[in-house]
């Protein structure tokens, strides 16, 4: 995908607080308004595969990064079954941080500006600035001679 293909996400900057699966899909630059409802996983099929794989793996850095304290959030949500295939959810109250096998994506929430300064902290690069970066480093450069 080329990086003038990508759609316009720059409305979401007026969303203060993003779900993770929000924050992963805008960070794979894909448009989650385009996508309500859905999790990253029922994208498989409706976006690039490099998109997808990026969307996936910011997931799970986030997801990891919340249970581990180093990003915070707003709410943060339990998903629980028990044998019988009964469901419930919890919410976590900080300063308790959730378990990463039980963490909802879809309902856990973070502040655009926290997760935006964790992802500089952690030097990782959208998918947006990824390809503007592969491509600034595909233009020749030009040196004009001096008379």
């Amino acid at each position: 995908m080329e990086l003038q293909q990508l759609p316009d996400l720059s409305d979401w900057r007026y969303v203060e607080v993003w779900t993770l699966e929000e924050a992963a899909m805008l960070w794979a630059a894909i448009d989650p308004a385009e996508h309500h409802g859905k999790q990253i996983i029922d994208l498989r099929e409706s976006v690039s595969p490099r998109q997808y794989k990026k969307a996936i793996i910011y997931l799970r850095a986030a997801k990891e990064a919340i249970c581990a304290g180093t990003l915070p959030f707003t709410d943060a949500w339990e998903e629980h079954t028990d044998e019988n295939g009964n469901c419930w959810t919890n919410k976590i109250e900080f300063p308790k941080l959730p378990e990463p096998l039980y963490i909802s994506s879809e309902m856990t929430r973070v502040k655009q500006a926290a997760f935006m300064k964790w992802a500089h902290s952690k030097n990782i690069l959208s998918y947006r600035q990824t390809l503007a970066q592969a491509a600034k480093a595909q233009t020749p450069t030009v040196v004009k001679k001096e008379k």
